[in-house]
């Protein structure tokens, strides 16, 4: 509930997770994000935790997305606060809407693949 009603306050821009990053790296960031006082990013990960509202889906992308989102929102989208590394990007498609258009892109070539080879 939190991160929503910041969301409102700050631009139409998410903080997502890089697609193909590495994961040991990806990982890192999310406990750093996730981590408390000084050497972490104070973000409430309660959420994604087995238990929490936001755990599906389970993959690393979607958990370091919703940290990598929450961080942004909380540090007001300010400058730099949606790189982790080059782990991060702004977009203007919630996450969900990206995992689905990459799911969509995924089926939509493997369709194309197997249409190509059945025809030899």
């Amino acid at each position: 509930a939190e991160v929503i009603h910041a969301r409102r306050l700050q631009a139409a821009a998410y903080c997502v997770a890089v697609s193909g990053a590495d994961e040991t790296k990806l990982q890192d960031a999310l406990d750093w994000a996730c981590g408390s006082g000084t050497s972490g990013g104070n973000v409430d990960c309660s959420a994604i935790l087995q238990t929490g509202s936001c755990y599906s889906p389970n993959s690393l992308q979607a958990h370091a997305s919703y940290a990598f989102n929450y961080y942004y929102v909380k540090e007001g989208g300010a400058t730099g606060s949606c790189d982790f590394n080059g782990l991060a990007t702004t977009s203007t498609l919630t996450p969900v809407r990206i995992s689905t258009l990459i799911s969509l892109f995924t089926i939509v070539i493997i369709f194309f693949f197997v249409s190509s080879s059945a025809q030899v």
